[in-house]
């Protein structure tokens, strides 16, 4: 008699994840030559911390992208930016300007809860979390799925990355 293996297929949690705050000091502005910190640090100086920390969970983790660097530089180049091993978890940006009935400034304007609230509806998403320095406008109820982020420190504040992995914990046993 031979044995049935069934193996069951999981559906790819989703990190929404902003750069300014998190990955670097908000203080990026755009110029002529592209964007530029003005604050101590270099851009996407705390990246390395979140390739860590997604490496050591077991579980799938897609990256959406919800920064305006997307709307500034385009989803190919606000990608491009960062580390590989994050590019490749890479799988869409919250701004989607083809399935989008706002504008790129108007989209710009709108809460980041918003932003992705409407991605999550639009793609059906039900395991995700957001990495971000801003909870203007999130509800109550939806807090849980905020990584709230200092403005200047970001993922260099361990509080910031033990939320993650505390958060990601509880996303891998949905």
């Amino acid at each position: 008699m031979s044995a049935s293996t069934t193996v069951e297929t999981q559906a790819p949690s989703i990190l929404y994840l902003d750069y300014d705050g998190p990955l670097h000091p908000y203080s990026v502005y755009q110029t002529s030559t592209g964007p530029e910190l003005r604050a101590d640090g270099q851009l996407f100086m705390h990246a390395h911390v979140l390739e860590q920390t997604l490496n050591a969970f077991q579980q799938s983790v897609h990256i959406i992208l919800a920064t305006n660097w997307v709307v500034l530089l385009g989803f190919d180049e606000a990608r491009a930016r960062l580390p590989t091993s994050l590019q490749q978890r890479v799988a869409g940006a919250t701004w989607e300007p083809g399935l989008e009935e706002y504008d790129a400034i108007t989209w710009r304007r709108l809460p980041r809860y918003e932003q992705i609230a409407r991605h999550t509806q639009r793609h059906g998403i039900c395991h995700w979390l957001a990495i971000d320095d801003d909870n203007d406008c999130w509800p109550d109820d939806q807090m849980k799925h905020l990584v709230l982020c200092d403005r200047m420190k970001g993922l260099g504040l361990p509080d910031a990355v033990a939320d993650l992995k505390q958060k990601l914990h509880q996303l891998s046993y949905k």
